[in-house]
This record gives structure tokens, sequence and C-alpha cells, in this order.
């Protein structure tokens, strides 16, 4: 640990040092209650030395924050053009301060300086802190880098956990030793803050601290990162938020443009009178030739002398003017490289306001498209369709497909993050579909119900045991008009029924008319003696049902004809059919015969009648039939 022990020295020299300087301070404000010390001259250009220092250090600061422009690879070498710079130009600043305050230190005689008060702080005790702060600081980042570098695993060396224990204890112990070092340096700031007498080498220190990043030693800079270039891909938002921070970025970079240019301007009107002093520096010491020329050598030292103090002159001007003309050729070069930057973002800039008119043309072309189809098609369903029940079906797909596609185009065109969307919109669809399954399945249903085979306003279905006609179907439900009675004598109940379309998918069936037709199937039945002739029974009341059937046969044999057009398929004529049935009482006669379904008990009163009659007036069916007719629908519709 002889680090350890070297830095514990460092530290309580540092603490030392702060001692005195806050002895210093308060016996120095101890004696302010006396008549004032005289302060001390400042150097004239003092006060324009420091103002420039501020200014270079605000400039410096502004510049850093460039990095939010970076918006393309490219834009990354002009930024770290920049910031080097930017890095160049500050310590040139303070190269030349610190020049010039060390002329001016050295201008007065040692007579004419006022002793240093006791609340200011030599400068070796100011560079010593100095120094003492950025060993430490160096020895923290060399530990923490060790202990990021190879931490051991738990199947590691003993010895390996040992040593990583001893550094980050050693890194505990120099982070807190920074900690107090900057207190310190804090604490000595503030009291040449107090003193009036403070120098112009002090305060350009205090400004130093202010930015340790441009003098620490170099480090990588880790690569800004870039927003990307939106100028061939993006939706109409992306290119809508890139143009307006792309704005943004150019009147930032003008405004320091023109910092930089009003700092160039600084250091040319601080370089101009040290220019004058040099020129006339090289003017006496022309002069002091053409007098040594003139001399028969009796001055000889005095000419010495005279070429000796010129010749320090014009060194100590020359660290001054130096520094500040090549600060004017970094400027100069940071003002290139700003302009070169700002043509970059501007050609950026019309690339996309190009892409975004491009984008939004061909977004609102799309729209337009959409809506004049959308009009097409009215019209053609308005012309072309007769039927207003299926003009309001097609009228609703196509509100159904010009949303959707609508949608789908505004998405395409206002958005690149596909991947982000499809996540959201899954678990959106995913919440969507189970707090409105049974509404989603109805408008699938609805489809179904309105296909070839579906039903339609009028038909008489049954569904969930209730009978009767459809008088409304919508995209979610459909409506029916109630039916009550026994057999096919069926009367409205005057009440409205509704069901979910999604009905369909229950296990409950839904019973409907066969399409085109309206008819359905009764039976009259007798019972007959055992002994008769039940063929020729079964053949004589046959006979009565067909002459009934005649009457009306021509429209149940149209209904047929177009159910086989609709559903192209082959199906068998409807006719009366007979046949015997054996039951507990005995055999019995059942006589099938198909009805319209609004003339239903109309026949079947002529039949029963028919049937009636036949058995009473005839001699053979009398003693075969045993009981009344009985009439019954075969199936309840």
């Amino acid at each position: 640990m002889k680090t350890v022990a070297r830095h514990r020295v460092t530290l309580l020299a540092g603490l030392a040092l702060a001692a005195a300087a806050a002895a210093g301070a308060a016996s120095g404000t101890a004696g302010a209650g006396g008549a004032p010390a005289p302060a001390a001259a400042a150097a004239p250009a003092a006060p324009a030395i420091l103002a420039h220092l501020n200014g270079a250090i605000a400039w410096y600061r502004s510049g850093q924050s460039a990095a939010a422009w970076v918006a393309r690879p490219s834009d990354g070498i002009y930024f770290e053009n920049e910031r080097t710079l930017a890095a160049n130009v500050v310590r040139l600043a303070f190269a030349a301060a610190s020049a010039e305050a060390a002329t001016a230190a050295a201008a007065p005689p040692a007579a004419a300086r006022p002793a240093a008060g006791p609340s200011d702080p030599q400068p070796s005790e100011r560079a010593a802190l100095l120094r003492t702060t950025e060993a430490i600081a160096e020895r923290v980042k060399e530990l923490q880098q060790k202990i990021a570098a190879g931490p051991p695993s738990p199947s590691a060396d003993v010895r390996l956990t040992a040593r990583r224990s001893e550094l980050e204890g050693e890194l505990a112990f120099e982070t807190n030793l920074l900690d107090a070092v900057q207190k310190v340096a804090a604490t000595m700031k503030g009291n040449l803050s107090l003193g009036a007498g403070a120098n112009l080498a002090d305060q350009i220190e205090d400004l130093k601290i202010s930015i340790p990043e441009v003098f620490a030693p170099a480090a990588v800079h880790p690569s800004p990162p870039t927003r990307g270039n939106l100028s061939q891909s993006g939706g109409l938002i992306a290119h809508t938020t890139a143009l307006f921070e792309l704005l943004g970025d150019l009147r930032a970079i003008d405004l320091l443009d023109r910092s930089t240019v009003s700092l160039r301007r600084e250091a040319e009107q601080l370089a101009a009178p040290l220019r004058n002093s040099l020129r006339e520096v090289i003017r006496q010491g022309g002069a002091a030739a053409q007098r040594a020329d003139r001399s028969d050598g009796s001055d000889g030292p005095a000419v010495e002398r005279d070429f000796a103090a010129l010749s320090a002159r014009f060194k100590q001007i020359a660290a001054t003017t130096v520094p500040l003309r090549e600060e004017s050729l970094a400027l100069e070069q940071s003002e290139r490289n700003l302009r070169d930057w700002r043509a970059s973002l501007d050609q950026q800039y019309h690339l996309l306001v190009h892409a975004l008119l491009i984008r939004g043309s061909v977004v609102g072309g799309a729209v337009l498209a959409l809506l004049l189809l959308s009009e097409g098609w009215r019209r053609i369903t308005f012309r072309y369709v007769r039927d207003p029940r299926r003009r309001r079906q097609l009228l609703l797909a196509r509100r159904i497909v010009t949303g959707v596609l609508l949608i789908g185009v505004v998405l395409l065109g206002f958005v690149s993050d596909f991947g982000s969307i499809a996540t959201f919109a899954g678990f959106i669809t995913a919440g969507v579909a189970v707090a409105l399954q049974t509404v989603i399945v109805s408008v699938a249903a609805y489809f179904f119900i309105v296909g070839r085979y579906g039903i339609r306003i009028g038909d008489r279905i049954t569904v969930g045991g209730v009978t009767g006609e459809v008088a409304e179907i919508g995209l979610v439900r459909f409506y029916m008009m109630e039916l009550a009675g026994s057999g096919s004598d069926l009367h409205s109940t005057g009440r409205i029924v509704m069901f979910a379309n999604a009905v369909l998918f229950q296990p409950t069936p839904l019973y409907k008319q066969i399409p085109g037709t309206d008819y359905l199937w009764h039976e009259a039945t007798v019972a007959l003696a055992p002994d008769c002739a039940q063929a020729d029974v079964s053949a004589r009341l046959l006979a009565v049902v067909h002459a009934v059937y005649l009457d009306y046969r021509p429209s149940l044999e149209q209904q047929h004809d177009n159910v086989e057009r609709l559903i192209d398929l082959h199906l068998p004529v409807p006719e009366p059919a007979a046949r015997i049935r054996y039951a507990e009482g005995g055999p019995e006669l059942a006589l099938r015969y198909p009805v319209e379904t609004a003339q239903g008990a109309a026949i079947d009163a002529r039949m029963v009648e028919r049937l009636t009659a036949a058995i009473q007036t005839d001699a053979a069916l009398g003693p075969a039939i045993k009981g009344p007719v009985r009439i019954h629908p075969v199936l309840t519709s």
C-alpha cells in the first residue's frame, strides 16, 4: 500500500496548505475592521483578459451541446473537429492569459508591489493543491479500470479475491480523499474571492479549475449517438419530428457561429495593442542597431543592455501574442467547420423536405383514390342493384372496406416503427377480442347470414325455441316477429324478438324454410280395422288427397322449379304419399301431403271434409275406418 501512504502524505500537505490559507483568511478578516489595505494595482488588460476567458469557456460549453445535432455518421466528423478545436482554443486562451499575467506580475518593481495579504494563498500553494487533485483523480480512474478489467468469478483463486477487496478498499479511500481535496480547493477559491488583492494569475487558475477536462490528460471521448438518416425512410410523423429537430439544430449552429465570430474579434482586439508593442520593440531594436553602427565602441555595455532588455520585452509580448494569433486561426477553422456542418445540415433539411412532400403526396393521393373508388362503388350500387336489401348490404360492405383501407393507408403513411406498433396492436387486439367477443362473432356471423343459404327478411325461422318471421337483419343482430299457435295455425303475438347474430355459431339449431319455397308437409291419419283390406283403403283415401292437392299443385311445382335453379340440385316434385303404420292401438293409415304455408288451415279443412265424406259415402271404407280423421304437421315450422 505504498500508493496509499504516498497519497496520505499528499493529503496532509494539501490540508496544511488549506489550514494556512484559512488562517490567513481569518487574520485578514479580523484586520478588516481597521483601515483597509490598498488594493494591488491590476494590470491594465486584466479585465479584458478575464472577460475573454469567461467568453471562451462559455463558447466551449455551448459547443459541447453540439452532440445533440449529430444526425448522421458524417455529422460525427464535424462534431469531433469542433470538439478538438474548441479545446485547443480554450488552451490557447489560457496560455495567452497566463503569459499576460506573468508579464503584468513582472512589470512593476518589487518595491512598488504590495505584500501578499494574509487572505491570498500563494500561487505555489494553489499549484500544489491543483497537482494533488489531478494526481488523486488519476489514481481513482486507474483503480476503477483495474476493478472493471478483471472481476474474479466465484471459483477464482482466493488471492485474486483478496486482491479485489484490497483494490475496492483503496478505491473507497481515494474517493474520500478526492472529495476532501476538492472541498479544500473550493474553500481556497472562496477565500480568494474575499480578498480584494487577488492577482490575475490566481483568477486564471480558478477559471482553469472550472473546466478540468480540457487540461486533463488525453482521454478517449465516446462518439455521440446518431439519430439516423431519416431522409430515405420513416413515416410522416418521423419526418416531421426530424424536420423540426433539424430546424432547431440550424438555429443553434447559427448562434454558435455568431459566438465564434464574436470570440475571434475579442482575441484580435486583445492582440492589437500587443502587435503595436511588437512593432515598437522592433522599431526600437532597429534604432538601437543604427546607434550601434554609428558608435565607436565606447558604449558597448549600454548597447548590450538595451538589446537584452528589448529581447526580453519581445519574448514577453510574443508569449502572449503568438497564442492569441493561434487562437484566432483556430477560431477561423472552427467557423469554417461550423459552416461546412451547416451546409451538410442544409442538405439533409432539403432531403427531409423533399421526402416529406413525396410521402405526403403519396398518402394524399392514396386517400383521394380510395374516396373516388368508394364514390364509384356507391353510384354503381344505386344504378345497377334494385333490391333494397342487396343494396344495403353492398353499401355496408363499401363502408367497411373503405374504412379499413383508409386506416391502413394512414398507418403506412404516418408510422415508421411497425415493430412497436405490431406489439402494441397485439396487446390491444387481445384485450378487444376478449371484451367484445360476442360482438366480433356476431359481425362474422352476419356474412354467413346474408350469404347464399342465409336468412332473408320475411323468412319463417325457428331459433332458440322461438318461431317467427324475420323483420330486420343488422350487422350485429337480427329481429323477427314472434308467431304462436299450433300446427300450421300460427299468428303474430305482437312482440319483436331480437337475437345476436352469434346465435348462428351456438349449439342451438336454427330452422328455416328451403330458399324459394313456401310450403310445409302435413299428415292426415286414420285408424284401420285389423281385418280390412289395407291396400285398397290406402289407395281410395290417397285418391281423395290427390284430388284436393290438384287445386294448388301448379303453385308448388313453380316453387320446386325455383329451388332447383337456386341450389342447382335435382329434387323430387312434392307429391302426396300414403303408408301404413302399426301402433299400440292397431294399424293406422298416414296420408302425407304438401300445403302452402299461407293456405295451410284452409287446405287442412278441405282435406278433412273430403276424407270424411268419402268414408261416409263409400260402403267399402266405412267398416274399415275406426275413428275420425286427424290432421297434424309433420314438422313444426
